[in-house]
């Protein structure tokens, strides 16, 4: 589930950065963030900090492209978008364009 601190269609913080890095993390990973930063037990799909790191857990993805019959490639584009400000709205499942800015993978 992707959760708005703002309007969903409305342009966010990071939309107005230079430059954003989208990282894309397993399951463990995130857990460990969801943790130390949120102070919450368990993964969860996207963890989005103001300074410009999007972390997305691409089993997450995985899982939800398959619940909703979409590409997972969809689903990351999806979080990045409502992240971002851009694109579709909340629980849209039609990604629109590709994210700007750093992809890296860590696993």
């Amino acid at each position: 589930m992707i959760l708005f601190a703002h309007p969903p269609n409305r342009r966010t913080q990071l939309a107005s950065l230079p430059e954003i890095s989208i990282l894309l993390i397993s399951d463990r990973r995130m857990s460990s963030l969801h943790r130390r930063f949120l102070n919450k037990t368990g993964s969860t799909d996207v963890i989005t900090f103001d300074h410009g790191e999007i972390f997305i857990s691409v089993e997450t993805a995985r899982e939800h492209a398959r619940q909703f019959r979409t590409s997972t490639l969809c689903e990351i584009q999806l979080y990045w978008s409502a992240k971002n400000g851009r694109g579709p709205a909340k629980n849209s499942r039609r990604g629109q364009g590709g994210p700007r800015g750093r992809l890296s993978w860590i696993a």
